[in-house]
């Protein structure tokens, strides 16, 4: 999506200097992805120049198919690029080992170290409006 201006330009704004995005002064992109049976997602213009099986599979909603023809491309082309160590199978095993080992590691602290790290002034009632009135 590209905000030209308007609510929520500010907020978008933030998220794109955290990701490191830039564009033309006073336009900011962002990329999302949709879910393939969102109403939105079928109203999205698909460009003229990606590859045709992209295009297709785009077109048609994301499929398994289109996954795995994607993680299998992605599989060929990373895997000579990845530093000597790393797993070249690194994306089906990562679901198992991380979720387990995260939640280990992060649930003990998670939560006082949130609680700690937020301003004492900030108001947790504040919502978009507000955010915009502030910027």
């Amino acid at each position: 999506m590209t905000a030209r201006g308007g609510r929520g330009l500010n907020i978008i704004t933030s998220l794109a200097e955290d990701w490191g995005v830039r564009d033309d002064i006073g336009e900011v992109t962002v990329w999302a992805l949709l879910p393939p049976d969102d109403d939105f997602a079928h109203r999205v213009t698909i460009p003229s120049d990606i590859s045709p099986d992209l295009g297709a599979g785009l077109a048609s909603g994301l499929r398994p198919s289109l996954d795995a023809n994607l993680e299998t491309n992605l599989g060929a082309n990373l895997g000579p690029h990845l530093e000597a160590g790393l797993d070249p199978n690194l994306g089906t095993n990562l679901g198992a080992n991380l979720g387990t080992n995260l939640e280990a590691n992060l649930g003990s602290n998670l939560g006082s170290n949130i609680e700690a790290n937020i301003d004492p002034d900030f108001d947790r009632e504040l919502d978009f409006a507000d955010l915009d009135e502030l910027a």
